[in-house]
């Protein structure tokens, strides 16, 4: 496989606690993987896979740390979901500590958004916190904030999953001359130009599978798909930016951070950089940078709004 880059809602912390709250006390005994012997209770219960998840209004599909499909499971007129799947959509992290009887554990992720098919999974915290940032054009995220999400893409025979986090570190107003020094030609005085800098995090990418088993792909195929900018009246946008092509661009950084590895199927592969992106913006007026979630199959929710200031 040619190497190359495929290319919203974060609930309250409120709201997760209360949902996680719910999942624990009904998902504990079906979720862990170890378990303490006699303690448990044998029962006759069914994958229920005609059941469709949504999280914040968004079609949510649970999947495995594989990538595999999870269903429900119905018992005695309650339906259980898979903790770590859910918890993970909900911006929250799920460890299992197995000494003695067992504990599971929740954090509740405040540093992390989740979007549609997506479950999103953080260990970083975030400079800001206790953020509602959804990243639509009316609660972008806000600048030095990580935000995550994750899920599958199918296409055809290929198919593939991981979680991505994105955090604008800085950005800055350049000129036209500045980008000429930069070893492009000078644009014209049409739009103004920004310099972003954006950390940019790729955690269990996976490929599950392609028209042919013995094809790889690139890691860094696992890569941001930056769409451009918009004003934050949601009026006027550009289309477009330049990663690549210049000192201390995100492309290089993620070939560096990358290494020309490749996954074949089943596998998976992790790594971060930090880069630069050119991005236009519309002249004299205030805008957001749009990353493209690849997850998510609705055009519009799938638009990531990200501040610049």
């Amino acid at each position: 496989m040619s190497e190359k880059s495929y290319k919203k809602e974060k609930v309250s912390l409120m709201k997760k606690k209360v949902i996680i709250a719910f999942i624990v006390v009904s998902l504990m005994s079906l979720s862990v993987g170890v378990y303490a012997g006699g303690k448990l209770t044998k029962v006759t219960a069914y994958l229920n896979g005609g059941l469709a998840i949504k999280v914040n209004g968004d079609t949510f599909q649970p999947v495995d740390q594989k990538g595999n499909r999870l269903y429900p499971i119905t018992y005695n007129n309650t339906t259980y979901l898979p903790l770590r799947a859910v918890g993970n959509a909900l911006g929250a992290e799920i460890g299992y500590d197995g000494s003695g009887d067992g504990t599971v554990t929740i954090s509740s992720g405040s540093d992390s958004g989740s979007s549609n098919t997506s479950s999103s999974n953080s260990d970083t915290q975030n400079t800001s916190s206790n953020t509602t940032a959804t990243g639509s054009i009316s609660s972008p995220i806000p600048m030095n904030q990580k935000f995550t999400w994750s899920g599958t893409y199918s296409y055809d025979k290929e198919s593939y999953s991981g979680t991505y986090s994105m955090t604008v570190k800085s950005a800055k107003t350049i000129t036209p001359d500045d980008i000429a020094k930069m070893g492009f030609k000078k644009p014209d005085s049409d739009s103004d130009y920004m310099l972003v800098d954006v950390l940019w995090e790729v955690k269990d990418a996976k490929l599950i599978s392609t028209a042919d088993s013995s094809q790889t792909m690139y890691l860094s195929s696992f890569s941001p798909d930056f769409w451009g900018s918009i004003t934050t009246d949601d009026t006027q946008y550009i289309i477009g930016g330049t990663d690549f092509g210049f000192d201390g661009s995100m492309s290089d950084k993620i070939y560096s951070a990358t290494n020309s590895k490749q996954l074949k199927v089943g596998e998976k592969g992790s790594y971060s950089a930090e880069g630069k992106l050119i991005l236009p913006v519309v002249k004299g007026k205030a805008c957001y940078m749009v990353v493209k979630n690849s997850f998510e199959q609705d055009y519009d929710k799938s638009l990531l709004n990200f501040k610049l200031n």
